[in-house]
């Protein structure tokens, strides 16, 4: 592969990962880009291909599914806020209830801890508090 085929398949995927991140939320593809892409842009297009065109672009377990995964290993990890919430929010975005994600954080309970749920329950209930699910 010549260095400009590699340039060009690296923009297709930064272009499918973008388009994949704004069908899941939204303003975050624009907000994640002006917030790190002139710092570290190496790190918005590596998340960008990586987690959004290759990832999430995958077939073999639907979003809800995937999305379930992302947040129990988020929680069990203690991701920063703003991270956690933007998942709290695409799991909104591809149909989790509120129900179904307290349900994900109440399991957690037992593999994450009772500090970890709690903190990611209380993220959760600001996030449907802000946005009330219609």
């Amino acid at each position: 592969m010549t260095t400009d085929e590699g340039d060009e398949n690296r923009n297709e995927r930064h272009k499918a990962g973008m388009e994949t991140l704004r069908k899941l939320h939204p303003g975050l593809a624009t907000g994640f880009t002006e917030a790190l892409g002139e710092f570290a842009p190496e790190l918005v297009r590596l998340t960008t291909e990586y987690c959004f065109a290759d990832l999430y672009a995958r077939e073999e377990l639907d979003p809800r599914l995937r999305q379930t995964a992302t947040l129990a290993a988020m929680i069990a990890q203690g991701v920063p806020d703003g991270i956690l919430k933007n998942h709290f929010e695409i799991a909104r975005n591809v149909g989790l209830s509120r129900n179904e994600i307290a349900e994900i954080i109440l399991q957690l309970t037992a593999y994450a801890g009772f500090p970890a749920a709690i903190h990611a329950m209380m993220i959760a209930k600001s996030v449907f508090e802000e946005q009330p699910q219609s």
